[in-house]
Parts: structure tokens; C-alpha cells; sequence
């Protein structure tokens, strides 16, 4: 037993990775500008090897330097800090990657088998090469660890083996090896994003699109993702839904439709995945889904004399040109049963295109095929920055609606890089809560009409098929409908316009002494604040708030949009009149003051709230909750650690004696009343251009 716990440990200790100056200076916590430097200052530095611009260095006689020149290394490299260094090191090789995830989806499938061919022969290579074939036997999956048979194999086994080894002796666990195999897979992403980041979909997007279909799922348990990629909706789908999915993925690449079937198994899932070129000849039977979900290649090019003209899955619409995005629409709407959802990511070229494209989408509105159209902010995938759009399909036995939802979400740019970032996720997922919300909502009387102020409309669906039938919700979310609703909608803005002249008007003047008591005045942090117990955070909880719920009445970032609160029956009351609510913005922090009616109310991330204590003593210096939503409106906050991230608690505000405090809190509310009638006003004249304009232009 001491035998296989010492070789297994030297097997860890092996990470003769080559590295660069860039990763080195992580390692160390420097910058490469230093790092460059060692070289000329110390002759024990290792010597590296030139490959192209980039000088290589073997990591284990780095870390061995850095051990000996730099102590505090050895003690603030922790055995977790190594391991991420050693996945990012061999998912930015080009080769390395593959060995390591099939290895790491073999030691999933065959625990003690890996193990006893890592301790038991002098080189596990071969050993673990016939032992991949015979998994591959036994799944009925050929080809599933290829990589670990391929001739450079060898020369990546000592990192893949580091990887799924533990220090203790055997292999390690499985949710150990889930969470590397995930890591390599985002590392890899990130170090080569024009390769790979096509086929990879931020999880926050996949758990909406799955949502946003999972009603259709019944006794049907069918899922299909025709563009699987990397098999990440796959993935969320299965993780999701109770009783298990009947998962189906068809990938082109052949590399990934292995990987996605590698994803899939390790986190003990089953799934039907196969190398298919899903807009090609041969899936033209439907293969009668109850969802389809699905972020494919986006505006491929496309011939429509690839296709038959009797092809069934374009019958009635018309063969899709030139682009590719209406082909993956039809596709997902030919392969759902009756009763079925799907959701499809396009361009937002899809929904204005002329000629064939506007036919394509006449056709789909007349069959009432399309039940919303929402526009994504940018940043939403990893494939493209730009907005995109998000389709919900459904095939209906029921009568055809009447009425087409379009949420506009555009406004909020996500800025996510090939890798996912804290801040990115967080402003993602109050996107795609938002989203549900409205969705949901809507849902329970889908033929009425639903306004959101600058987020969602309805619209008929006669109305929409006449022109070119152009769906974008920028433009819809923004117009009224009809003639009347539109000749109703100007007089409404006429009205309120002329009603906020005259609140402007009589805004009073804003005064202060500038002799007044300054004795007490000081500056705090307010993270000082809260710790001292003048004050207490209170943070959001997720809730499922709806637009026609019922229950706890829930406010969210909805509420700095000007619309009512949300209800949801699971939420939990958390405000009192009085609190200082906030949402980021920008650098900075936006805030207001719970009002009478949102007491009793539930806070839905990112929203945190600031609740006041009274001060001890009458001449301690005093905050206010009007003035302290004032000083946070009009300042910016630094950001805290490495993520560049806002935190509230960095955010430093005065204090002043308490005449002085009155008077400053008096004076800047009546400055926010101007402004917020100045931005109404503002609001109010761009919606009037807009009617003005579509007046002339009906």
C-alpha cells in the first residue's frame, strides 16, 4: 500500500509542463516585466527554449527556483492554486486538452481499473489505452477516448495523470474529476476562443432557453439539440428536469460531438449524441420533440439548390437563403411534436432581412408558429458581442394566437469574454429573470395585450405579416400597434409632457448655509457604518417573482425601470418604509427610498437594501435615508479586488452635524426632483420624436 501512495504522489509531483514568462508571473504573483528580469539577475535561473516570439520554460524547474529564491511562494501556493495552474497550463496546449478529457472521462467510467494501471505497470500508456477500448466496448460508444490512442498521447500522459490522481493514494472522486473536466473545458475556451468559443453557451443562457420550453415537457421527454457543441444546453437540460430527459444532440465537428458525449457521462447522464450535419440531407423525418432548444453557427452561408424542393422540413415556408439562421428556426419548428417549444439564438439580421427571409417569416406568423421574439443584450454568447435574438416556436393544435410578445432586453450589455466573469453573470442572469418573468407571465392570458414601458409589447399577428414582416423588438417593443392606439399614445405624451413643464416649474430652489455647524462633520465608509451598527445590509434572495403572481410583492432591477413590483408566492418580506435601496450602475450605485406601498416587499438580486439606526446623541453627526440615497446617486465607488466589481462598503460619505445634515438633505432632493423630472422630460421627447416620425411614416 505504501508503494501505490508513493508512486501515485511522484505521478502528481510530475508537471514537466513548459510555461511562459506571462504564466510564470502568475505563479509568482508578479508582473512578466520582473519575471523578464530574473533571467539576467540570477544564473540559476532556468534556461528556456525559444518557440517563435514566445520564450518556454519547463514549470517544474520553476516552481523548484521559485521555492528556493522566493519562499513566501512556497507557502501561499496552496495544492488548489497549483492544480488550476496545471489545467490552465495544458488546456492552452494544443494538443493536451483532448488526452486530459478523455482520461478524465475514463477514470469516471473505470475508477479502479485506471487506478491499478497507473500503480501497476512501469508505463501506464498502454495499459490505459487497452483499457479505453474495452470501456468503449462496453458503452457501445467506439471512438468516445480515441485521444488516449492517439501517437502523441504519451507526451501529454504525465500532466493528465496529475490531474486525475489524488495525493492520498487512488484516483480521485468523481465530483473532483466533473469539476476539472469542466475547468479544462472553460480554460480552453478562453486560451483559444476563435477555435472553441462557437461551440460553447454561458450556462445562465441555457437555463433560461430550457425554461423558457420546459412546460411542454410531459409524458413526451424528448430534447433535442440540433447544434449541441460541447453538449452544454444538453447538460443544463439534464441537470433541470425530474423524471430524466430523453437527450438528443447532433453535432457537425466531430471532435465535439465526442467531447459533448465525454460532458455528458462523466456527470452520469445519458444522452444519444451523434456526428450529424443537422442541415444536410439526411434528418429530414421529424423526429417529434417535445422542446428543441439550441444556440447554433450563426449567418453560415447558405445555397437553397442544397436542398430538395420537395424537402419536408421547409414545405410551406420556403427553402432558407442566404443565410443560415431561418434554416435552424424551420428545423427546430419541423422536428417538435404537437404541443411542442422550442427556443433557437439568431442574428437580429434574421428578423429584418427582405426577400425570401421576410416571406420565411410571413409564413411562420401565419402559422402561428412564433409565440416571441426577444432581443438579447450584447455579449449574451461567447460567439458574438453583438445583440441577438432569442425565438420561441411552438406547434399548436390549439387555434392559432392572435398576438406575438417581443421583449426588448437590448439596453444591458453583458460584456462577457470567452471566459465567464462574476459581474458579467450576475447583470446575465437579472436579464434572464427579468425575461422569465415577463414570459411566464404573459403566458397564463396569451391573448390580451401586454405593455412594459421600453421592455415588452404585443402585437397582432395580422398586423405583423403585412410589409416585410420585420420582427425586431427594438422597433416593436416602442410603437403602438394600430392607428388608433397610436393617435391614443401621442395624446397621452402630449398630456404628460405638459405635465411635467409645469412640476419643473415649480421646483424650488435648493439653499445652504455655507456658515452652518461643521464640528462633527466626518467621512465613513460605508462598510464602517455597518460594522459601527449604525446601519445593516440587506441582501436580495431569488425568487420566481411573476408579473400577474401572487403573494409577497418582490422588487428588482424592474423597479428602477419605473415598473410595479413582481409577486411571488415563495418570497420572504425583507423592507420597511425607509430603506435605501440599490442596484449597480455603471461604476457607481443607483438608489431610492422604499416608499408606504413596497413596505412589507422581498428584494430580488442584484438589489441590496441599506437600513439606518438612529444615532447616539443629538449632536452626533446624522445621516438620513434621503441623504444617504443622494450621496450614493451621485457617487462613484471604487472597485474592490480583482474583478474590478462595484462593492457598496468602499463607498465613503460624509456625516455632518445634525442642522447641517437637514440642510444638505433638503437641498439635494430638491436637486434629484429636478433631475428626475429633466429625465422624464428627456424620455418623454425621444417617445414623442419616435410617434411623430411612425405617424408620418403609416
Amino acid at each position: 500500500m505504501h508503494y501505490r501512495i508513493a508512486k501515485l504522489q511522484t505521478i502528481v509531483n510530475m508537471q514537466a509542463i513548459e510555461i511562459t514568462v506571462g504564466e510564470i508571473a502568475e505563479l509568482a504573483g508578479t508582473r512578466p516585466a520582473t519575471v523578464s528580469t530574473w533571467a539576467g539577475r540570477f544564473a540559476d535561473f532556468p534556461v528556456g527554449r525559444r518557440d517563435g516570439r514566445r520564450v518556454l520554460y519547463d514549470r517544474a524547474e520553476i516552481v523548484d527556483w521559485l521555492e528556493r529564491h522566493r519562499p513566501a511562494y512556497g507557502v501561499t501556493r496552496t495544492a488548489g492554486a497549483r492544480a488550476v495552474d496545471a489545467i490552465r497550463t495544458v488546456a492552452r496546449s494544443d494538443d493536451g486538452p483532448e488526452v486530459v478529457l478523455a482520461l478524465l472521462c475514463l477514470t469516471s467510467l473505470a475508477p479502479q481499473e485506471v487506478a491499478d494501471a497507473i500503480v501497476d505497470t512501469p508505463q501506464p500508456t498502454g495499459a490505459i489505452s487497452e483499457l479505453s477500448l474495452r470501456v468503449e466496448d462496453q458503452r457501445g460508444l467506439p471512438e468516445l477516448l480515441a485521444p488516449l490512442r492517439e501517437p502523441d498521447a504519451p507526451a501529454r500522459f504525465r500532466e493528465a495523470l496529475a490531474l486525475v490522481t489524488s495525493p492520498g493514494g487512488g484516483v480521485r472522486s468523481r465530483s473532483d474529476l466533473q469539476q476539472t473536466f469542466e475547468a479544462v473545458l472553460s480554460e480552453r475556451a478562453g486560451a483559444w476562443a476563435r477555435r472553441h468559443s462557437d461551440f460553447r453557451s454561458p450556462e445562465w443562457l441555457a437555463e433560461l432557453m430550457f425554461d423558457l420550453v420546459s412546460d411542454a415537457i410531459g409524458e413526451n421527454r424528448v430534447l433535442l439539440d440540433p447544434a449541441a457543441g460541447e453538449g452544454g444546453f444538453l447538460l443544463t437540460a439534464a441537470r433541470r428536469a425530474s423524471p430524466p430527459l430523453d437527450l438528443h444532440g447532433w453535432e457537425l465537428d466531430p471532435g465535439n460531438a465526442r467531447l459533448a458525449r465525454q460532458r455528458l457521462l462523466i456527470h452520469d447522464f445519458d444522452a444519444k449524441i451523434e456526428q450529424i450535419d443537422s442541415l444536410g440531407n439526411d434528418q429530414v423525418e421529424s423526429l417529434g420533440a417535445a422542446a428543441v432548444i439550441s444556440d447554433p453557427p450563426l449567418a453560415l452561408r447558405l445555397d437553397a439548390n442544397r436542398w430538395q424542393a420537395a424537402d419536408p422540413r421547409w414545405r410551406g415556408y420556403g427553402r432558407p437563403a442566404p443565410y443560415g439562421d431561418l434554416a435552424w428556426v424551420l428545423l427546430a419548428l419541423h422536428h417538435l411534436a404537437p404541443g411542442g417549444r422550442a427556443a433557437i439564438l439568431t442574428t437580429r439580421g434574421a428578423l429584418t432581412r427582405t426577400g425570401n427571409e421576410a416571406e420565411i417569416r410571413a409564413q411562420l406568423l401565419n402559422a402561428g408558429a412564433i409565440e416571441a421574439i426577444i432581443g438579447l443584450p450584447a455579449g449574451s454568447t461567447l460567439q458574438a458581442g453583438t445583440p441577438l435574438a432569442l425565438w420561441l416556436l411552438h406547434r399548436t393544435s390549439a387555434a392559432t394566437p392572435n398576438r406575438v410578445l417581443f421583449l426588448d432586453a437590448t439596453d444591458t450589455s453583458i460584456n462577457r469574454g470567452p471566459t465567464s466573469r462574476p459581474g458579467a453573470d450576475e447583470a446575465a442572469r437579472t436579464v434572464a429573470e427579468r425575461i422569465r418573468g415577463a414570459i411566464t407571465g404573459w403566458r397564463q392570458q396569451r391573448d390580451r395585450a401586454l405593455s412594459i414601458h421600453d421592455f415588452a409589447a404585443t402585437h397582432p399577428t395580422k398586423t405583423l405579416e403585412s410589409g416585410d414582416a420585420v420582427l425586431d423588438p427594438s422597433r416593436l417593443v416602442h410603437l403602438p400597434a394600430s392607428i388608433e392606439e397610436l393617435a391614443a399614445e401621442l395624446k397621452r405624451i402630449h398630456k404628460k409632457r405638459a405635465q411635467l413643464l409645469a412640476q419643473l416649474a415649480v421646483v424650488p430652489l435648493p439653499a445652504m448655509n455655507p456658515a452652518g455647524d461643521r464640528s462633527t462633520a466626518r467621512r465613513m465608509k460605508i462598510g464602517e457604518l455597518l460594522a459601527s451598527g449604525r446601519a445593516e445590509l440587506i441582501s436580495g434572495r431569488r425568487t420566481n417573482a411573476t408579473i400577474d403572481g401572487a403573494g409577497t410583492p418582490v422588487l428588482g432591477p424592474w423597479t428602477f425601470q419605473g415598473e410595479p413590483p413582481r409577486h411571488s408566492p415563495n418570497a420572504t418580506s425583507q423592507l420597511e418604509s425607509g430603506d435605501v435601496v440599490l442596484t449597480p450602475r455603471g461604476h457607481g450605485f443607483r438608489a431610492r427610498i422604499v416608499q408606504e406601498h413596497e413596505t412589507d416587499a422581498a428584494l430580488e438580486p442584484p438589489l441590496q437594501a441599506i437600513r439606518l439606526h438612529p444615532a447616539d446623541g443629538s449632536d452626533a453627526p446624522q445621516l438620513t435615508s434621503s441623504l444617504l440615497a443622494e450621496l450614493i446617486n451621485i457617487q462613484q465607488a471604487p472597485s474592490s479586488g480583482t474583478s474590478g466589481r462595484n462593492t457598496i462598503k468602499t463607498l465613503e460619505i460624509p456625516l455632518f452635524a445634525p442642522d447641517a445634515a437637514r440642510e444638505l438633505d433638503a437641498a439635494l432632493t430638491a436637486l434629484r426632483h429636478e433631475a428626475d423630472i429633466a429625465e422624464q422630460l428627456q424620455a418623454t421627447r425621444e417617445r414623442l420624436q419616435i410617434l411623430l416620425i411612425e405617424t408620418l411614416a403609416r
